[in-house]
Order: structure tokens, then sequence, then C-alpha cells
């Protein structure tokens, strides 16, 4: 697909400029990570404050920077508004379903590179082993908690509703001083702590583990949005005229997005924007194996997608185009992740507030 703007323009630089502008926007992301998932934010168990060095961010901004992810929030359904078995069932669907597509779709391939030679199939494979993992983490943890029954003694948890009433909670607030909050004052507080930094006494934190699944799904969702995207709006429209859909296809990019949104407002894991340049890096590393495959010559098949190719006039336009669209699917799964919060609130208000205090006066009386 070429440009008419871009004819006359020599392509002998074209990969140097590509390699800045991919190597650029790879640099980018690593930095963010490192500086907001890098170890920059401690938690104080004693105190159960959110400490950032060189910086306390403001409470609006917190409800976006959910940093610190909770081993409830892994297999917990909405918050805990509703059974976690729904979670898991989805979970399970999810991965059984596409799992058997992947298979289909690589059966009878002798050469697998060149199944994997598209980024559909990457993101399909992708998505089976999230799931998969997702899964096996919802049913270990649903199975501790049944075991476990609806007592807990850092928390109270109302057996109807599912809902974990928060004993107590305190931040740092912007003068430097720790602020001890009511969780019965505000539904906003006791909704969403866990998306505006604020610690639940006796909650467990996740460990690496925790955060390696939350990484995963917050790269699976924009990744999604990617494959999906791109096929319906940049390559079916040089289809030809009538070219017909098979199952496969409807597979690979309609249902997938389907598993994925259902998966997102279910569980209850935190989208910090900054993890999104997981998925930088993620899409990143496939640019990489195309470059190396057609670079040391194990294959002599042309890119896979026609805006991949680095000999052309346009090329490095193309890349940059898509570097901005990588950025769009985060702004937009950003922007799922507040609607999501949003439709909790509302659903489940009242819910939380009638659930605090009904618990509120019990604790009291066992305080004093």
């Amino acid at each position: 697909m070429g440009l008419a703007f871009f004819d006359h323009i020599p392509t002998d630089w074209n990969f140097p400029i590509i390699f800045l502008e991919v190597a650029t926007f790879l640099i980018a992301a690593a930095v963010l990570l490192y500086i907001y998932d890098g170890g920059v934010p401690q938690k104080n168990a004693q105190l159960g404050e959110l400490i950032l060095e060189n910086e306390v961010i403001p409470g609006a901004i917190d409800s976006v920077l959910g940093r610190i992810v909770y081993t409830k929030d892994l297999w917990e359904a909405c918050g805990g508004n509703i059974n976690s078995a729904w979670l898991l069932a989805s979970r399970t669907i999810s991965f059984l379903y596409l799992l058997i597509i992947n298979i289909v779709d690589t059966a009878g391939q002798a050469n697998l590179l060149k199944v994997y030679y598209y980024y559909t199939e990457w993101t399909l494979t992708f998505l089976v082993f999230y799931f998969g993992v997702a899964s096996c983490v919802s049913l270990y943890e649903f199975l501790q908690f049944m075991k476990k029954g609806t007592e807990n003694s850092n928390r109270i948890l109302d057996t109807e509703a599912g809902y974990p009433v928060l004993r107590s909670i305190s931040r740092l607030g912007s003068d430097g001083e720790v602020q001890s909050l009511d969780p019965s004052s505000t539904v906003e507080v006791v909704m969403a702590s866990h998306l505006k930094g604020i610690n639940m006494e006796g909650a467990s934190e996740a460990g690496w583990f925790g955060y390696s699944l939350q990484a995963l799904f917050q790269m699976a969702v924009p990744a999604v949005f990617l494959t999906d995207g791109v096929y319906w709006l940049l390559l079916v429209p040089m289809f030809p005229k009538g070219y017909p859909r098979s199952f496969m296809e409807w597979n690979l990019h309609g249902i997938n997005i389907i598993f994925i949104l259902v998966e997102f407002f279910l569980n209850s894991m935190p989208f910090p924007w900054f993890r999104g340049a997981y998925f930088i890096l993620y899409s990143g590393m496939f640019t990489i194996f195309q470059w190396t495959i057609h670079g040391v010559g194990l294959v002599n098949w042309p890119y896979p997608y026609y805006f991949m190719k680095i000999d052309t006039p346009e090329a490095p336009f193309w890349y940059f185009f898509i570097a901005i669209v990588h950025v769009v699917c985060v702004l937009l799964s950003l922007l799922i992740a507040g609607v999501k919060h949003k439709i909790y609130v509302h659903l489940f208000s009242s819910k939380a507030a009638t659930n605090a205090a009904d618990v509120r006066r019990p604790l009291l009386e066992t305080s004093t």
C-alpha cells in the first residue's frame, strides 16, 4: 500500500529511522516501568500507607494509579460483590474455548514459524496462556476461601453480598502526615480503596506472581484491541469485495474481544496507566522477531502486514503511526477501566454503605 506523498522520498535511511522510532518507544516504556513499577512505591505494613519517593500523588490521580495488587484482587469478582464462582467459570470457559480454537488453528501446520508469523497468533496464544493461569489462580483461591469460610481475622465479610468490609484504612496525606479514614465515611473509599492507593489493614499484598498476572492482564487487553482494530480498520478494507469471513476469522478477530471484556468487568485487578508499558514491550518483541527472521534469512516471505515493510518510502510513517495506535489502545483500556469503576460505584454503592454501617457498631464495641 503506497502513499503518493512519500513516493519521491529516498529509502536509504529507512531502517535507521524506523529503528530509532521503535527504540524510542521501547526505551520510554522501560523507563516508565522502572520509575513507577521498579520498587519506587513501597508499602509500610505497620502504618498502612502508600509511600512514593519524592512525590505524593493527589487523591484525584490516585484513583487511576492503583499500584498495589492484593491477593484477593486476583480472584474476587466485581470487588467481592458477586460470587467469585462467576469469575472462575468465565475464565475457565474462555480458556477452554480459546485453547480449542488455538489447537484447530495450528493443527496440520508443518511449520509453526509460519503460524506464529502473525501478531494475531501471538495474541491468541497469549490469551490462552493468560486465561489458563488465571483459571488456576481462581480455582485455587476459591477453594482456599471455601475452606476458611466467611470469617477472617482482619476483615468481616457479608455472607449475602460477599463484600469485604474494612476495619481501618490510612494513607499518606498531602501534608506528609498519616491520615486515618473511617471505612464507612464515604462509599468511594469503601468501593475503590485499592484504586486509590489505600491499604487495607490485614490485607495480603500479592507477591511477584500476583503482580505478574496483573501485568499479563494489562498486556492482554490492549493487545486484543490492537489485533482486532488493525484487522477491521486497516486490513479488511483492502480485501477483495465480497471476501468471505470464515468461522475462524470471527474467533480470532471478534470473539476474543468478548472474552477479554467479560474478564475486564468481572475481575477486581487494578489497572494503573503505567503498566500499559508492558504492552508496548510485548509488541516490541514481535517487531524484533520479524526483523530477526527476515534479517538472517529464516524466511523469504514478505512481512505479514504492509505497514511493517521497511523498504517503502512511507515505512517510517507507518511505524510511527502504529506506535501511536498502541498508545491509543492503552488509553482505550484506561477509559474502559474508568467506566468499570463508575459502574461498580453505581451498582454496589448502596450495598457497600449498608455493609459498612452494619459492621461499624460491633467493631467499635469490640475495640472498647
